[in-house]
């Protein structure tokens, strides 16, 4: 199962374009930063990234069940090739993990749940950064698709209870 979802948002603010990149840096500032991210950004983004992994959520079933725990692996494909801490983006599975709980694809988001987060460098991709969020089972893809179930029995062939004209 997975989930894709942005490494950033542009917005534009009094025509100056503001791009907030999904970070810790850019969502727990230490107080003597010099860095000062508006938080009406930080929301927005934060709403904008739940509503992404939201619409995706819609087409996923859940996790059964019995396939608890499961582990979750982040691969972040970078825009660039500048130093970036892969720790930072820690917030992206923050987010997403509590949007699929949300949606009903995770039933939880605890250690009974989820016992491990990894995130993993996928190399540069300019053209689409993007980080790839699946959720692994004994750290090996699982297909949810495949496992998908119904609520509704199939139909019951059609009986009837008429006698067969009789032959001339």
């Amino acid at each position: 199962m997975q989930v894709i979802t942005p490494l950033f948002k542009t917005y534009y603010s009094k025509g100056k374009k503001v791009r907030l990149l999904y970070s810790l840096n850019n969502f727990l500032i230490p107080i003597d930063s010099k860095v000062q991210m508006n938080t009406y950004y930080q929301s927005r983004a934060k709403s904008d990234l739940f509503a992404d992994v939201t619409r995706q959520a819609k087409l996923l079933p859940a996790v059964p069940k019995e396939l608890y725990p499961v582990q979750i692996r982040i691969t972040i494909y970078r825009q660039s090739n500048h130093a970036t801490d892969i720790g930072n983006y820690s917030v992206i599975e923050k987010y997403t993990t509590d949007a699929l709980v949300q949606a009903g694809v995770l039933e939880e988001d605890n250690w009974q749940y989820i016992n491990s987060v990894t995130l993993v460098d996928g190399g540069k991709d300019p053209k689409n950064p993007r980080a790839l969020y699946e959720i692994l089972k004994d750290n090996k893809s699982i297909d949810l698709e495949s496992l998908a179930t119904t609520d509704t029995e199939p139909p019951e062939p059609e009986t009837t209870n008429q006698v067969p004209p009789e032959p001339p």
